[in-house]
């Protein structure tokens, strides 16, 4: 996906992303990598939560606590398309 490749940034190895629905019908991707450091992927989730094409980005806080090369999974939310 474009919108997620484009915020990556510097010390962000993607590994993969998923595609599901949640319950209600709500498209959710569930990206997977490793950052750096706690920073840049603090960074990358607040550029995704500014990225129009999401309404939330969340990544487990116990995720945030590792210093450097923190595996992580963030779950972005799609926001529906206009209709």
């Amino acid at each position: 996906m474009r919108e997620v490749d484009a915020e990556l940034g510097e010390g962000i190895t993607f590994e993969g992303m998923s595609f599901n629905r949640v319950d209600d019908g709500t498209p959710r991707i569930e990206v997977f990598g490793t950052a750096s450091t706690r920073e840049t992927l603090a960074a990358l989730v607040e550029r995704l939560k500014a990225n129009p094409y999401f309404l939330d980005a969340t990544v487990p806080f116990g995720q945030l606590a590792q210093a450097r090369n923190a595996p992580f999974t963030i779950t972005l939310t799609l926001r529906p398309a206009k209709k």
